[in-house]
């Protein structure tokens, strides 16, 4: 069904239209998707929504509201609304992945007992017979289909929506996968030997970087995009303090520094005198090969752009394999490991959650109770101090 376009504007003059694309079949509620396009003028808006219009007017036919085509929608929507980068990936990726089974069933014909199904499938066996999903995952997966489903009722394509009906997935979290002692020395001796060298080609630049950039996710427990974000300035090495303020992310295979971290707070990072050195020895090797003394360029690089985390995670899994380390393990298990050595020493649970940038203590605590030894040894050494004063 096809209708005139009929332009408007919001507060801020940027020009957006609703559409008209009839009646539901079952609600009888009219269909009334809306969109902004901004950066466009009047006559280009007016293009872009008449293709629009076209690339969507299919979608809601009575024969063709396919769940798979309308969550698609769901997330082309919030892509225009600016949602988040990273969360407009991670919802394509449930669609692509998780969601897959829904793909093809008609979404009037979506019922809590088919999305019960699909739940336990993804605890139990995972996407495409792969590994179980953890709870936390299926739980988040569950609560993006109550909002797109939610945006379904508000179109008039469904009366209710089936996911309210569906069981409560609690949020247990599976263990953080860390490196153990022996992986870790082996892993640290490696990177030590590759900071070592002054490569004079691209495979042993990028290789270099690359374990610079391992060295101080195992050292500070930063996120990949936060170490590919890290520039010169970032660093005090009189201080011995590393700011933590940005998270680079992949825009159309292009790396791109955002000026927050996931938290959206920035956070100081105390270092030790080794990596204060390490940092030296990689800023001024650095400098060597790119001929620049900009404060501003990346520490974690190949040729002054920033490294993508994809890149990162990929070196490290590279590493992995050669050196016959724990194959369950990612370059994410470097933070995890950085936590699991802290928290097993005994220091306290808030000063870890401080450095790894968590918004509460309580996330910390749920992911990393299951390593918290050192305050139990501690308060089990107490209490023999205790029976051997009493005695």
């Amino acid at each position: 069904m096809s209708t005139e376009i009929k332009l408007s504007h919001t507060a801020d003059g940027t020009p957006c239209a609703r559409l008209y694309l009839g009646r539901a079949p079952i609600t009888g509620k009219q269909i009334r998707p809306y969109r902004e396009f901004p950066g466009m003028t009047d006559e280009e808006a007016t293009r872009a929504a008449e293709d629009w219009q076209r690339s969507i007017a299919d979608t809601y036919e009575k024969d063709a509201q396919k769940t798979g085509a309308l969550l698609a929608r769901y997330v082309d929507d919030l892509e225009t609304r600016k949602s988040p980068y990273n969360t407009i990936k991670t919802y394509r990726l449930y669609n692509r992945r998780y969601a897959a089974p829904l793909a093809k069933v008609p979404v009037q014909k979506v019922t809590a007992a088919n999305l019960d199904d699909l739940f336990t499938v993804l605890l139990t066996k995972g996407p495409h017979g792969g590994r179980p999903l953890a709870n936390v995952t299926v739980k988040k997966f569950r609560e993006y289909l109550r909002g797109a489903f939610n945006s379904f009722v508000r179109l008039g394509i469904l009366n209710t929506n089936p996911v309210g009906d569906t069981m409560q997935i609690p949020a247990s979290r599976a263990e953080a996968h860390a490196l153990d002692e022996s992986d870790v020395m082996i892993l640290k001796a490696e990177l030590d030997r590759i900071l070592a060298e002054s490569p004079d080609t691209n495979i042993g630049v990028m290789r270099r970087n690359a374990a610079f950039g391992m060295l101080l996710a195992l050292n500070t427990g930063a996120r990949v995009g936060e170490v590919c974000a890290i520039r010169r300035r970032d660093v005090r090495l009189t201080g011995r303090i590393e700011s933590i303020n940005g998270t680079v992310i992949e825009r159309e295979g292009t790396a791109e520094r955002q000026d927050h971290t996931k938290g959206k707070k920035p956070r100081n990072v105390a270092i030790d005198e080794a990596t204060a050195e390490a940092i030296r020895g990689h800023i001024s090797w650095q400098r060597g090969y790119l001929g620049t003394t900009d404060r501003n360029t990346p520490i974690c690089t190949v040729d002054g752009r920033y490294m993508s985390p994809s890149t990162l995670s990929w070196q490290y899994s590279r590493l992995r394999i050669a050196l016959s380390l724990d194959p369950l393990t990612t370059f994410h298990s470097l933070r995890h490991t950085h936590a699991t050595m802290l928290l097993t020493a005994g220091v306290d649970i808030r000063t870890v959650s401080e450095r790894l940038g968590h918004a509460q203590v309580s996330t910390t605590l749920e992911t990393y109770a299951h390593v918290m030894a050192g305050r139990d040894q501690r308060a089990a050494d107490m209490f023999g101090e205790l029976l051997e004063f009493s005695t």
